[in-house]
């Protein structure tokens, strides 16, 4: 029932059970506090690189590991590359690429050129471009198939 305060009734239940709802009171001060803390954000960055850019430099030369966990948005991006990003560049290149596309996909395309290739050798030798040979290849084909009918 732990989400019940999230998917209760408009009456306030769910499955027998009753949503907790906060009064309007506690969302409006909940919204009043994010704006004052944005608008505090925001006053903060027009003092600090607007109205006194000076201050922030001697900010960040007296704290020079804040400044670069701060200026570097706390390694993010250079966490997600080395935990995310190349474990996928290594999977899709030795897996996907070499493994399957090179080796199943290329070996399946290469076996039907081989095998078209290999069937093309065979029809040219049948077509010796001898009319007498057709017909009586054609014949012979005619009598077996009515041998195998009649038997």
């Amino acid at each position: 029932h732990w989400l019940s305060p999230v998917l209760a009734n408009q009456n306030g239940t769910l499955a027998g059970g009753t949503g907790h709802h906060y009064p309007h009171s506690v969302e409006y001060l909940m919204i009043a506090l994010s704006v004052a803390v944005a608008l505090c954000g925001i006053f903060t960055a027009w003092w600090f690189y607007i109205r006194k850019p000076e201050t922030a430099r001697s900010l960040a030369g007296r704290m020079p590991i804040t400044y670069q966990l701060l200026s570097n948005k706390y390694y993010i991006d250079e966490i997600y590359n080395v935990f995310i990003v190349q474990p996928v560049k290594l999977i899709s290149i030795y897996i996907i690429w070499k493994l399957f596309d090179m080796r199943l996909i290329d070996g399946l395309v290469n076996l039907t050129g081989r095998s078209v290739r290999s069937l093309g050798k065979v029809a040219a030798r049948l077509q010796t471009g001898y009319a007498q040979a057709y017909a009586v290849t054609f014949i012979l084909g005619v009598v077996l198939i009515l041998g195998a009918l009649l038997w």
